[in-house]
């Protein structure tokens, strides 16, 4: 088991974000949590990137504790974040917002790591001297996804990343998530595309004002009526 969340209650104020989630990821897996706005999703993840603070419960990454390190500590020990609406450094050079993803890694030569990136999206090469913030929105998703592998995760938590995208851009962004799979990356991912996230995953999870209300292999969410009615528009 590579990641497990162990009834994980959140609260921001008085109002809880999270009612008691839990939720298992094995190496290697993809594994996506859907759901409407204000579900809990982000909240879940904050909470694996330790961004926000469990009220009660455990997260557990590799047999270790985590929710109580701080968040720099995170991509030391193999997990990386991309946040929803990509955050990335916009009066900075591509090549600069990569290199920030790092920072953790004193001491190690990147240059395999930038070009690993380079293979993966290779419009960044051509695009590293550009100013992030003069990017396409799907050329500033492939920042913030290059940026977040350059720490090297063994899992890599994905949050919303297709927002605003076009439709082409998205389904090179699925392709990219099973690639990185492919090459034994383990991936959590939010999203409220439903049909797109049920594709790429192997398992998924239904959260429900913040609560887990169904959970399942992906082909079984993609045929649960429930599902398929609020979150597939069938």
């Amino acid at each position: 088991m590579l990641l497990e969340l162990k009834d994980v209650v959140v609260h921001y104020g008085k109002a809880a974000a999270l009612k008691g989630v839990s939720i298992r990821i094995s190496e290697g897996e993809v594994v996506t949590m859907i759901g409407s706005n204000g579900a809990g999703k982000t909240t879940t993840l904050k909470a694996v990137a330790a961004l926000v603070r469990p009220t009660s419960g455990e997260v557990w990454f590799e047999g270790r504790r985590i929710d109580r390190l701080a968040p720099e500590k995170l991509p030391g020990i193999g997990i990386s974040i991309c946040m929803e609406g990509r955050r990335l450094f916009p009066f900075m050079t591509v090549l600069e917002n990569l290199e920030m993803g790092a920072f953790s890694c004193r001491g190690r030569d990147i240059k395999r790591d930038l070009e690993t990136t380079f293979e993966l999206f290779p419009v960044l090469r051509q695009r590293q001297k550009q100013k992030a913030g003069t990017l396409s929105g799907g050329e500033q998703q492939m920042v913030t996804i290059g940026r977040a592998l350059m720490a090297r995760p063994k899992l890599l938590l994905l949050d919303e990343p297709s927002l605003g995208l076009a439709p082409l851009v998205i389904a090179h962004l699925a392709e990219t998530v099973r690639e990185l799979n492919r090459r034994g990356l383990t991936v959590l991912l939010v999203e409220q595309n439903a049909q797109m996230a049920l594709r790429v995953a192997h398992r998924g999870y239904v959260l429900e004002v913040g609560k887990v209300t169904v959970e399942g292999d992906s082909r079984s969410l993609l045929g649960n009526d429930h599902v398929r009615r609020a979150y597939l528009g069938v």
